[in-house]
C-alpha cells in the first residue's frame, strides 16, 4: 500500500466534490499517483469513507 503522508506525518484522503477535476486537475493527478484514496462525495455518501477507516 502506498500511503501518502505530509511533513507532519498525517495521512491524507482527498475528497472532492467532483467539479474539482476541472479546476484542480494537476494537484489531483499528483495526489492520485502517490496516495491510496481519492474519493468524491458520492463515494462518501455510499459509506466508503467508513470502510476505509475500519
Amino acid at each position: 500500500m502506498n500511503r501518502y503522508w505530509n511533513k507532519q506525518g498525517i495521512e491524507f484522503i482527498w475528497i472532492t466534490d467532483g467539479a474539482g477535476w476541472k479546476s484542480t486537475l494537476k494537484p489531483l493527478r499528483e495526489y492520485f499517483d502517490k496516495a491510496d484514496y481519492l474519493m468524491n462525495l458520492e463515494m462518501l455518501k455510499d459509506g466508503l469513507f467508513t470502510k476505509i477507516l475500519l
